[in-house]
């Protein structure tokens, strides 16, 4: 996935906004920079929340006041959990995690925040769960990723 030297810790903490620092408007997940009765904007940058020990729990990318970018999570003790990327507030592409020994825990193709295909190991490797997605449109899964092929085709996105 993303070169893991390039987003470090102090890179995140230097270059990012602290979630706390952030708001969200009243009608939808959208990320301000401020309050909405201060004029608030969209949040276009890094944000990133702390544990109490002060490791990193994620930094995710926004544009426009969504995530769209990286994002990448952390267990407490500092290792990554979790990467996937945004693309305009929806999960899209691969997404990995891992078990806190650094095995692979999942693997999934998302596209638009609907799984295309997933599959799970236990922490000692073994797989345990593999699934795809049913190309059927009588699948709800399937026709909300229609619906919204057809909203971003619409969008130009």
């Amino acid at each position: 996935m993303e070169n893991d030297s390039k987003y470090t810790k102090d890179f995140v903490l230097k270059n990012g906004v602290n979630f706390d620092d952030l708001w969200f408007t009243s009608y939808s997940d959208e990320i301000l920079d401020n309050p909405e009765d201060e004029g608030g904007k969209p949040f276009t940058g890094l944000a990133f929340e702390l544990y109490e020990n002060g490791n990193l729990i994620y930094f995710c990318f926004y544009k426009d006041g969504l995530a769209h970018g990286l994002n990448r999570e952390f267990y407490e003790s500092g290792k990554i959990k979790c990467e996937e990327y945004f693309k305009y507030g929806l999960v899209n592409g691969k997404s990995i995690c891992w078990h806190e020994n650094g095995n692979v825990k999942s693997t999934s193709e998302v596209e638009l925040s609907i799984e295309l295909n997933y599959k799970e190991w236990d922490a000692n490797g073994k797989l345990i769960m593999e699934k795809e997605l049913e190309q059927d449109k009588e699948n709800t899964q399937y026709a909300i990723l229609l619906t919204r092929r057809e909203i971003n085709r619409n969008l130009g996105r």
